[in-house]
């Protein structure tokens, strides 16, 4: 969930990829610590994790200007790491105790206010897609595959671990909620910047009525259909 949380409006479809969030070697497992202390140690990995992914990709990029990270590239790390490993915890997990992980678009509040029919279309589509991996999950296994350039299997697989929402979920207050009431991804938002500064990748946390406001809820939820 890599977003700036002061003026972009956010709008997207949030999803709770299964995906192993960090492994350990096996060769250096210790005895198992109580199950509080085992979340808030997994809690801290996966900040760490992605922090560091982010960085090495930034890096890559800024050494050559025209690289692009693969997704399935990504993907295939975190594959090779559980092969050898042990998953402390998984994005679904996260999501069952109540700080989901999410696949969040971004739009500039200067772009979204002059084509506001652009990110309709964009919206829909997205809706579309959702309705397509829950109706024909091979077809839209096929289509994930030609973006990423991957096998449809392969693609079917790393869909497989998500928890997509339907497009009428949405609009829901669960999650980016309505133009007459913003949904508790706001307060989502805000719990993981919170996380953030206390482990001090970040210099301030924005308060809710920002994070609020960031969100892209106009039209909701009509523009989805």
């Amino acid at each position: 969930m890599s977003t700036s949380l002061s003026t972009p409006p956010v709008t997207g479809r949030p999803a709770t990829p299964g995906a192993p969030a960090v492994a350990e070697p096996a060769a250096t497992r210790s005895p198992r610590a109580p199950a509080g202390r085992r979340r808030r140690i997994g809690l801290r990995v996966l900040a760490l994790v992605v922090l560091y992914l982010l960085l090495e990709l930034t890096a890559r990029a800024t050494r050559n200007p025209t690289f692009i990270p693969s997704p399935a590239a990504v993907w295939d790390q975190l594959v090779q790491l559980k092969k050898t490993g042990m998953v402390l915890v998984t994005s679904r997990e996260l999501a069952t105790a109540g700080k989901p992980t999410l696949d969040l678009g971004v739009v500039s509040t200067a772009f979204a206010t002059a084509h506001p029919d652009a990110v309709d279309a964009w919206r829909k589509a997205e809706a579309q897609a959702l309705d397509l991996i829950a109706s024909d999950p091979a077809a839209a296994a096929t289509a994930v595959g030609k973006e990423l350039n991957i096998s449809a299997a392969d693609a079917q697989a790393q869909l497989a671990q998500g928890v997509f929402l339907k497009p009428a979920d949405l609009s829901s207050d669960e999650w980016l909620g309505t133009e007459a009431e913003v949904g508790k991804l706001a307060q989502n938002l805000v719990s993981a910047a919170e996380f953030l500064k206390a482990q001090q990748k970040i210099d301030a946390v924005p308060d809710l009525a920002t994070v609020e406001k960031a969100i892209y809820v106009k039209g909701l939820p009509s523009a989805l259909s």
